[in-house]
């Protein structure tokens, strides 16, 4: 007879800590990060933003700024601009991982409530589900450039699946890719800095190889950096704010979610200059030279190539299939692959699987979750995404909307409403015990604030979905294009002006820095799981001192 109850208990996760018990609030991948997990220093968060920066989806931003008719000196403005706002805000939002060493599921808690975070992590969670598969099928078809450089054959196979949308070649790339991105997550995010040393030194060589060849056969620039376009002739205020919320509004998920990696820093001060310098240099360089190979791209071989591996089988061609192109096709497009199995892993498997632990602690570790993104993002067919759901993919991109109004709230409650004070033990007490239970487990000032933000964007947002060629110059497009900027304010504003007349109880209990050994989580007699933080009176005094301040 099949014993339900045994094979419950084995697919409980391992609990090998005696600090604490799995309970449907905690297990070992949500408690306070343990000193000995926590390896990352200031290079390391360097080489963080270097993978996720020098990437595929960064060199191929710059199709945006095009797109809304910027000339190539305008997007370099944004594609220098953008990331520096994305690292302000990954250094605001990592702020609790690096002094509490608690991610951004346990940090919504305090936020939003115990019950009123699950929104707050699905938003987190499904561009990311959606973005894993997209990634992957991008890495094979890295793969797939690969196969062609070693035999020119391989390129020449013109057999389609999926009703004309994938390629064989590209299906059996992805399948290759798959084996090889599922065997790198078996990796803790803790050890993951020397595939991110290898990975983001191989792509970033191959852009600046790209761009010596690209600039260097074209005699310059290209035509994207000659002309006048029609945003230089009117309208180009507008232009240059729509260019930089795209990049802004696309990777500020990534800056909103910066607590899952900061949790991992061996001191408060690790991730804080690294970032600020990182970000911007990584992100902004890639984009920069992703429009410049483009362009240069377009007078070379008549059209622009905005994926990287898509042009090197087109240098490939264009050489008639030399060996030496051949050479350097094959180690390029290799590089792009390794490149995009750790991107993929931090901005994506990991990134939604540090959050998903929290549905069911119980069962669900980052390694496990991470497999369940995986699949999640191999069942969604991202061929047929990228080649035909256009209109799906600018509701993929149009999420900024929603980080925007949830950064706000976050910031304005971490460090203004509660002055840096966080009451670990209530973070895991799923009852009205914890001083963030608040009104049966929701925030009802987070959410007032948080759906006030949306007033003025998601009307644009809808139209924009519903139409993609309705006109910029509608109101409502206008400010739907300024959605994360434009949501942070209004939902910052008004969750100050509602915390201030409705202040939090208890909001300044807890400590402004966790330390070692003070945190503990233990069974209570009655068995449900209680904690203790054990607090040194000093500290306690010099917390109220700088709150005051």
């Amino acid at each position: 007879m099949f014993d339900f109850s045994h094979w419950k208990e084995r697919l409980l996760v391992p609990n090998d800590d005696s600090d604490f018990e799995r309970t449907n609030w905690c297990n070992r991948d949500l408690i306070p990060m343990p000193k000995e997990r926590r390896t990352y220093g200031s290079p390391s968060f360097f080489l963080w933003w270097f993978t996720g920066g020098f990437s595929i989806v960064n060199y191929t931003t710059g199709a945006s700024f095009i797109a809304y008719g910027l000339t190539g000196q305008q997007s370099l403005v944004c594609a220098i601009i953008g990331p520096f706002i994305l690292g302000v805000i990954a250094v605001f939002a990592g702020w609790m991982g690096a002094t509490h060493h608690i991610g951004y599921t346990i940090s919504s808690r305090m936020v939003h409530g115990m019950r009123g975070s699950y929104l707050f992590v699905f938003l987190r969670c499904i561009p990311a589900l959606i973005y894993d598969g997209i990634e992957a099928y991008w890495g094979g078809q890295a793969v797939s450039a690969v196969l062609g450089a070693l035999s020119p054959k391989w390129a020449a196979i013109d057999r389609t699946l999926a009703g004309g949308t994938l390629l064989l070649t590209d299906f059996i790339g992805f399948l290759i890719f798959y084996i090889f991105f599922l065997i790198v997550m078996r990796i803790p995010p803790e050890k993951l800095q020397k595939p991110f040393l290898v990975t983001s030194i191989g792509f970033f060589l191959t852009i600046i190889g790209l761009l010596a060849w690209a600039t260097s056969t074209a005699g310059g620039a290209g035509p994207y950096f000659h002309g006048v376009t029609e945003a230089s002739r009117g309208n180009l205020g507008w232009s240059t704010m729509f260019g930089l919320m795209a990049i802004v509004g696309n990777f500020s998920v990534t800056s909103l979610g910066m607590s899952d990696w900061t949790r991992y820093s061996k001191t408060p001060r690790s991730p804080l200059l690294s970032q600020l310098i990182a970000c911007p240099l990584a992100m902004g360089s890639s984009c920069v030279i992703g429009i410049i190979v483009t362009s240069c791209s377009k007078a070379i071989l008549g059209e622009a190539i905005w994926q990287p591996y898509s042009l090197l089988q087109a240098v490939q061609a264009h050489y008639n299939n030399s060996p030496g192109s051949r050479a350097a096709v094959f180690f390029a497009a290799l590089a792009c692959a390794c490149a995009q199995i750790t991107v993929n892993i931090i901005l994506n498997s990991y990134a939604a699987a540090m959050d998903i632990t929290a549905v069911a602690p119980k069962y669900l570790n980052i390694r496990r979750a991470a497999y369940v993104v995986a699949a999640v993002g191999l069942a969604t067919c991202p061929w047929q995404i990228t080649s035909a759901a256009a209109t799906f993919m600018d509701v993929l991109a149009g999420f900024g909307v929603f980080y925007g109004p949830a950064a706000g709230v976050q910031l304005a409650e971490f460090f203004f409403i509660r002055k840096r004070h966080i009451k670990l033990e209530d973070l895991y007490i799923g009852n009205s015990r914890s001083i963030y239970w608040y009104w049966h487990g929701f925030n009802w000032r987070s959410y007032s604030s948080f759906f006030l933000g949306l007033v003025p964007t998601l009307p644009g947002f809808i139209m924009a979905v519903h139409d993609p060629a309705i006109s910029t110059d509608n109101p409502w497009i206008k400010m739907y294009h300024l959605g994360f900027l434009l949501g942070l304010v209004v939902s910052f504003s008004t969750h100050m002006a509602i915390s201030t007349v409705f202040p939090p109880p208890h909001r300044f209990e807890g400590v402004i820095e966790h330390i070692d050994g003070d945190f503990v989580l233990e069974r209570e007699p009655s068995g449900e799981l209680g904690a203790v933080e054990k607090y040194d009176e000093k500290l306690q005094v010099e917390d109220r001192v700088q709150a005051v301040v």
